[in-house]
């Protein structure tokens, strides 16, 4: 059996939170979606930044002449491994714990 600390909102020492004993799946659709609308904004951050870098110093006159899936999937593998990042340093008190 497993549970699941929640995130505490005050930053105190003690292992504050309110401890979660029956994981549902409304307890991971909270988080999939924090990380999954993290991974779209990311996803168009990179789009603009790819769009500004390429009407700067390439030749590109449009953005759907050098944007095709493999790109979008290097876009995708770019945000995911910055969207763990972030998630894991904006909460630090969830994690899930064997009994």
């Amino acid at each position: 059996m497993f549970i699941l600390l929640g995130c505490s909102k005050e930053e105190t020492n003690e292992e504050a939170g309110k401890t979660i004993d029956k994981i549902g799946y409304g307890d991971l659709l909270k988080v999939w979606r924090k990380w999954f609308m993290l991974m779209i904004w990311t996803v168009a951050g990179e789009m603009i930044v790819a769009v500004i870098v390429m009407k700067l110093f390439s030749s590109y006159e449009s953005v759907f002449t050098w944007f095709n899936m493999y790109v979008l999937h290097i876009f995708i593998l770019i945000a995911g491994f910055f969207s763990f990042i972030v998630l894991s340093v904006k909460c630090k008190k969830v994690q899930v714990k064997k009994c």
